[in-house]
């Protein structure tokens, strides 16, 4: 609008300008995590935060969408980090407390995972936001749980052999 009042308006011809390449760029990236391309679409997720490092709203869409590559390649520590850069941009931003929440449950931090569900449900009274806060109290509550596998040192899915033999063998 701004422009269509003073077109030499320069200020605002380079505000549209960045705001389409960061749109452009953030559309690229999330083409390239569609088509499986994670490496390329955290290049180009990060390409987009250096364009308009004052837009929180976008920014936070991009760390969220960062975190959900960094998801993808089983890095969830640094997805951990993508969402909480999320939240702190627009804290209300409820994908990006979910995904912290199921990053927070692959690590096995369940506390957390239950703090952030509970923050979730007090800003979306939802049925799916209850259903993940009962989730993740649920694994935290088997968490504390004594895991036998775990001390065994065997995956779940361990055939009756398997865990006979690492039974024989910690005895």
């Amino acid at each position: 609008q701004v422009l269509r009042v003073d077109p030499d308006h320069s200020k605002a011809r380079v505000a549209i300008k960045s705001v389409k390449e960061l749109e452009s760029t953030k559309q690229k990236g999330n083409t390239a995590f569609t088509s499986g391309n994670n490496e390329e679409a955290l290049k180009l997720y990060n390409a987009a935060l250096l364009i308009s490092p004052n837009n929180k709203i976008t920014n936070a869409k991009l760390y969220a969408n960062i975190a959900a590559v960094k998801m993808k390649l089983k890095a969830f520590e640094d997805a951990v980090k993508a969402c909480s850069r999320a939240i702190e941009l627009d804290g209300k931003y409820l994908k990006a407390y979910m995904r912290r929440i199921t990053c927070y449950q692959e690590l096995d931090l369940h506390d957390d995972a239950v703090r952030d569900a509970e923050a979730l449900n007090k800003m979306e009274h939802s049925r799916e936001s209850k259903q993940r806060l009962r989730e993740a109290n649920l694994k935290l509550k088997m968490s504390k749980r004594k895991d036998y596998y775990k001390v065994l040192g065997v995956h779940k899915s361990a055939s009756d052999d398997e865990i006979k033999k690492a039974y024989k063998k910690a005895a």
